[in-house]
């Protein structure tokens, strides 16, 4: 069923940031991928020490979408 919406990703094997293109942003979107949220390591952190409940985060390392 895939050519039934040929310019949508369905899936993401493999994902590289270019860290230059990022404009040192600590968080941000996929422009066709609007469901997937990134965020820094130090992001990260800050979120970790915070203790929210609700938020999950997964390591981007070996995760799939």
């Amino acid at each position: 069923m895939r050519a039934a919406f040929p310019d949508k990703i369905r899936d993401i094997n493999k994902l590289y940031i270019d860290e230059s293109k990022t404009n040192n942003l600590p968080i941000f979107r996929l422009a066709r991928r609007m469901t997937l949220i990134l965020i820094s390591d130090s992001l990260r952190g800050i979120l970790e020490s915070a203790k929210l409940q609700g938020v999950e985060l997964k390591p981007a390392e070996g995760h799939s979408t």
